[in-house]
């Protein structure tokens, strides 16, 4: 799991985005359906340097983990949820 968030931070996507040091958290749970794919605009695209893994970051606020030998998803990453553009994957 470790090496998989520093593969995203090395391929320069932000896993958390901006705080509003005011808001508290939502305190109701945020129910998604997880599908297997991005659900959203993806902005952003990397792969690390041995061309073994992708990581895309999506509007629907998850990081995504790819094999790129197989195209199988290894791993999704969800910073903490907030409302509106909180918390955005950038």
């Amino acid at each position: 799991m470790r090496r998989l968030i520093r593969l995203a931070i090395a391929a320069g996507i932000a896993l958390v985005g901006p705080l509003e040091s005011s808001a508290e958290p939502p305190s109701e749970p945020i129910l998604r359906i997880e599908i297997g794919r991005h659900t959203a605009r993806i902005n952003r695209i990397a792969t690390d340097a041995q061309g073994r893994f992708l990581v895309t970051a999506s509007d629907d606020k998850t990081a995504r983990i790819w094999d790129l030998t197989s195209g199988a998803l290894l791993q999704t990453l969800r910073p903490a949820q907030g409302v509106g553009n909180a918390q955005m994957v950038s």
